[in-house]
């Protein structure tokens, strides 16, 4: 228990170190919010949603909608550029302290070196990156659905139950609006489905039987006192 709380404790702390440096980041570099290029015209599609006071997906062109409406919401409803600001803070700091770690199988001595890699991983970031950082582009908010796609369907696997159900729907959600972002992300969305299956097969022994589990999303059936997986009805 103390343990857990150590573990919880500490990817708390990492969090806020890179929730705080995002936001100076973001600031010192682009205090005045100027936007240019495709930051611009993301950022224009998003008040354009709004346009005349009524919401309507129907824009020039097609970049997808899910990244212009959160922009929109951030314009017309969480004080503009403050509020995306604030949320894209947020989301990188979630991307490195809590996203990336959970995918990696590397066990650390100890939790403090893994605080010094995130904040390390993040800092190189930075330095190579920070246009993605301070400009509201498309890249990270895909990565970083792709990524809790990735996340979501992992802990799926391993419970049972309503709550697989629950991250098996997160999962179907989160990896539409990656290639709805971006496009290319397709591709990772087909792997991750094939990666799903593959994981299935492995432990419900037929193809047959992991579609439907996929499909079921893990949803159990209790004809009987002991709860029976529908792979387990075949």
């Amino acid at each position: 228990m103390n343990l857990l709380k150590k573990v919880k404790k500490s990817r708390f702390f990492m969090w806020v170190i890179c929730f705080i440096l995002c936001l100076a980041i973001e600031v010192i570099f682009n205090a005045e919010g100027k936007l240019y290029y495709d930051a611009l015209d993301y950022w224009n599609r998003g008040a354009y949603l709004w346009k005349d006071g009524s919401f309507s997906l129907i824009m020039e062109g097609f970049r997808g909608y899910v990244f212009p409406v959160f922009l929109g919401i951030c314009i017309h409803y969480l004080g503009g550029m403050t509020g995306w600001k604030i949320l894209n803070a947020a989301m990188i700091s979630t991307l490195f302290s809590i996203m990336i770690p959970s995918l990696q199988n590397i066990k650390y001595q100890n939790e403090r070196a893994k605080e010094y890699k995130v904040i390390i991983c993040y800092l190189l970031f930075t330095s190579f990156f920070v246009g993605l950082e301070i400009y509201p582009l498309s890249d990270l908010p895909a990565i970083f659905l792709c990524l809790t796609a990735a996340f979501s369907i992992n802990h799926a696997l391993k419970i049972t139950g309503i709550k697989r159900g629950l991250w098996s729907f997160l999962f179907g959600v989160t990896i539409y609006c990656s290639y709805n972002v971006r496009t290319i992300y397709q591709f990772a969305s087909i792997y991750l489905v094939f990666y799903i299956i593959y994981q299935l097969y492995k432990h419900h022994a037929t193809i047959k039987n992991s579609l439907i589990t996929l499909v079921g999303g893990g949803i159990r059936s209790n004809y009987s006192n002991d709860s029976t997986d529908i792979y387990e009805l075949l």
